[in-house]
């Protein structure tokens, strides 16, 4: 989740007792020593409010056009915004004795909050869907403020009336939003950040669909050929295959025959999760295969996936070379490529 700079709407009086507790404190510190990391916050700080105002513009258009391409700039003025939070608190942490330890405290949280909503930011750009419709930074905090005590911030703001359904709920113990379409019989989990809107899914919630994905395609394939086809068919990207004609007809009828002349194996797709890539522009030029949808690009989120597969029948195991996949996220659900 979350915890961007205006988390700190409501300061606890712990400034004023670490301003008596401890002489020390950076806000009232005369050496040299402090006088010059303070300098360089004040010059970062100025940065970080003209990186705001740039985003502020930025988000009034993105909201205006509506386009994906003016989300995406949007976005990446916002991680040049938290890149800056960043570097103000790793400036203030390199001069650690102007601080008393609960400043200290606050400082290390709140750069462990900047890390965090970069990595965040950086997977909606590397997922190619950027802010999914919220405006997560409204007000640009002075640094001093940072080594007061920051109350908890939820992220439940201005309701976004064209996504889900969702509802502003506690959820261990940090406020998320929710999807109230969900089951009440089931834990409910948090549909956003790491979850999807719309079809949108971040990067890190797109590897572990994709990982689990092949998962399943592993188990298919180990329990019978039968399984193993019908897999391949239902997961199949709508409408690329016509399985009950020519070439997918005989090419399906030769795969399940050479599986079943096998016998029992055991298979495992090994998938290198960290290097799923986001591969929005990919097409297939031939139809050669059977495919149906040609010199076009496919709806969804398609990544490039390296996985090897790695085949045992009873002492024997073999591991193939790594091959590169392409995969489609629509709606969450995960469909493939290649068929028979």
């Amino acid at each position: 989740m979350l915890k961007t700079r205006f988390a700190l709407y409501t300061l606890l009086i712990a400034l004023q007792l670490c301003v008596l507790s401890d002489k020390a404190s950076a806000l009232q510190s005369k050496t040299s020593f402090c006088k010059s990391m303070l300098n360089d916050i004040k010059r970062i700080d100025s940065d970080g409010e003209s990186l705001f105002a740039k985003y502020s513009e930025l988000y009034m258009i993105a909201r205006e056009t509506g386009k994906l391409e003016d989300n995406l700039i949007q976005t990446r003025a916002l991680l040049h915004l938290f890149e800056n939070d960043r570097s103000i608190f790793f400036r203030a942490l390199e001069s650690r004795k102007c601080f008393t330890k609960i400043e200290l405290s606050n400082l290390e949280e709140v750069l462990y909050n900047a890390e965090t909503d970069a990595l965040t930011v950086k997977s909606w750009i590397d997922a190619q869907i950027g802010i999914p419709g919220q405006n997560f930074y409204q007000k640009y905090v002075r640094f001093q403020k940072y080594i007061t005590t920051p109350a908890a911030w939820a992220l439940c703001g201005k309701k976004q009336e064209k996504y889900r359904n969702l509802v502003c709920k506690l959820y261990k113990g940090k406020l998320r939003w929710v999807d109230t379409q969900s089951s009440t019989k089931t834990n409910t989990e948090p549909t956003w950040p790491t979850g999807f809107i719309n079809g949108q899914v971040n990067l890190d919630e797109a590897k572990k669909r994709i990982s689990d994905y092949f998962e399943e395609d592993s188990k298919a394939t180990s329990l019978s050929p039968e399984d193993m086809m019908k897999f391949v068919q239902k997961t199949s990207y709508p409408g690329l295959f016509d399985f009950k004609s020519e070439p997918k007809l005989t090419k399906c009828k030769e795969r399940l025959e050479l599986g079943q002349q096998a016998g029992k194996i055991l298979a495992k797709y090994i998938v290198s999760v960290e290097n799923i890539e986001p591969d929005p522009d990919w097409i297939i030029t031939s139809g050669i295969n059977g495919e149906l949808i040609v010199n076009q690009k496919f709806k969804g989120q398609v990544f490039l996936v390296p996985v090897k597969l790695s085949v045992s029948q009873g002492d024997n195991t073999e591991i193939g070379p790594i091959r590169f996949r392409h995969v489609a996220i629509i709606d969450g659900v995960v469909y493939r490529f290649s068929a028979c």
